[in-house]
């Protein structure tokens, strides 16, 4: 196997003994904020991986983590042994509840291998437990593809070994099924925002709109330049993304902006002008957070978005040949 590819919202569910490598794997392809460990858990909650007696309020934390990013929207790893059809049925629970796409990787690797790594590590597993949890494994092996995960992955040990292995993060692809609110071009319009979100029935609540029935809003570009509001209308569109309840695509006006905040050479017109001196008239460390948090947004963004299972795809302008939902 190559690779794997899955969507920006999908709860990624490892499955293997003690010593099989899957902690080593996600540490290797994923950021340290994306991974959900049972192990740091049980170290968060009693000072010591080892504490099995901790187990049951350690899992209480996992599952609670796993539920909190999900909830906003981010791309999670749970790395736990998962061996038995229980744990998975809960992960896989959780995974529906949000409308993520979960996927399996179960973590193949041959018994003596992995009691060879286990005797290397600080945080050693018995034998025997190892020997049990293998026979579980190779049960798991049997019924994974009926228990509703959407994807079924096997890791053997030369995918391991495997330099050139990788695993694409599909950031313009969204499992969430909606409803979807679309919003493109407030160009600074603060108020008409407002107003817009709260006809629509969302409601500002922690210093950010929700909608209490779980809509979301799709905001499709240019939320600067020309209005008269254009940093607060920022600020509303990224407290929503950063909170769970928005999507963003960046405009040309976003593409301009950033430009201009890198220091590149443009022309301020078009309306930049009017984003530019609110900007300047910003306290000199307020002029640098708008920057990072702005770059920040924009960076992260993709240039469009597949949502509701294919059946929507949005944009600010257009699609370039060839990233059609065929070629991704």
């Amino acid at each position: 196997m190559a690779g794997i590819s899955l969507p920006r919202t999908t709860l990624l569910v490892l499955c293997g003994v003690p010593g099989c490598g899957k902690s080593t794997f996600a540490s290797r392809y994923f950021k340290n904020t994306m991974i959900v460990s049972s192990d740091q858990c049980r170290f968060l909650v009693s000072d010591s991986e080892t504490n099995m007696a901790a187990s049951r309020e350690a899992f209480k934390l996992f599952r609670f983590t796993i539920e909190r990013r999900l909830s906003i929207g981010r791309f999670t790893v749970a790395d736990s042994t998962a061996v038995t059809r229980r744990a998975r049925g809960e992960l896989l629970r959780i995974g529906r509840k949000y409308g993520f796409n979960v996927t399996l990787l179960i973590f193949n690797i041959p018994e003596e291998t992995c009691l060879a790594r286990n005797a290397g590590r600080e945080r050693r597993v018995i034998r025997s437990v190892v020997a049990r949890m293998q026979k579980m494994l190779q049960q798991t092996l049997q019924v994974a593809h009926i228990e509703g995960f959407d994807d079924v992955y096997i890791i053997s040990e030369e995918d391991l070994d495997n330099s050139s292995f990788e695993i694409e993060i599909r950031n313009h692809e969204v499992t969430l099924p909606g409803p979807f609110d679309i919003i493109g071009d407030i160009h600074g319009c603060y108020q008409e925002l407002v107003m817009l979100l709260e006809k629509l029935g969302y409601r500002n609540r922690f210093n950010y709109y929700a909608h209490p029935a779980g809509r979301k809003a799709v905001f499709l570009g240019d939320l600067t330049d020309r209005g008269p509001r254009n940093l607060d209308s920022f600020r509303l569109v990224k407290a929503m993304v950063d909170s769970g309840n928005a999507l963003y695509v960046p405009g040309n006006h976003c593409r301009k902006l950033s430009r201009y905040l890198e220091g590149r050479s443009i022309k301020i017109t078009h309306g930049l002008e009017k984003t530019v001196a609110e900007i300047e008239a910003l306290p000199e460390d307020e002029r640098e957070f708008f920057k990072e948090e702005f770059l920040k947004l924009y960076h992260e963004a993709p240039p469009y978005l597949i949502l509701d299972g294919g059946k929507l795809v949005v944009a600010h302008g257009g699609i370039k040949r060839g990233h059609d939902r065929k070629s991704n």
